[in-house]
């Protein structure tokens, strides 16, 4: 089975991001996650709790409505996989960044 050589894996652009990592779980190669304009919603962290042979993630999350409960299920979701995960990066869109800026504006 092919699926068993999969060791890098870069997805952008889904809502289904859950469903998607529950799938992936499964691919017992899997090292290297990229997760890209990715809709990060409740059920994150199990979700992404059972890829357990990631050593390598890459996230840069929607950040469409909810950016502070996006960053806590990011932040949380990570936390569950101290022991696997050897390289974790977060990126932010210039939305977000904007969007933190207005929030955090002196003037």
């Amino acid at each position: 089975v092919l699926s068993q050589f999969i060791e890098q894996l870069p997805l952008g652009g889904t809502d289904s991001t859950n469903e998607i990592l529950r799938e992936i779980s499964q691919l017992p190669s899997l090292r290297v996650l990229e997760l890209v304009n990715v809709y990060i919603e409740a059920g994150f962290i199990t979700s992404l709790a059972l890829c357990t042979n990631l050593q390598r993630l890459l996230i840069i999350p929607n950040y469409d409505d909810e950016m502070e409960f996006t960053n806590f299920l990011v932040a949380e979701a990570v936390f569950k996989l101290k022991g696997t995960l050897k390289e974790f990066h977060w990126g932010f869109t210039s939305e977000m960044l904007k969007e933190a800026d207005v929030l955090f504006d002196d003037g």
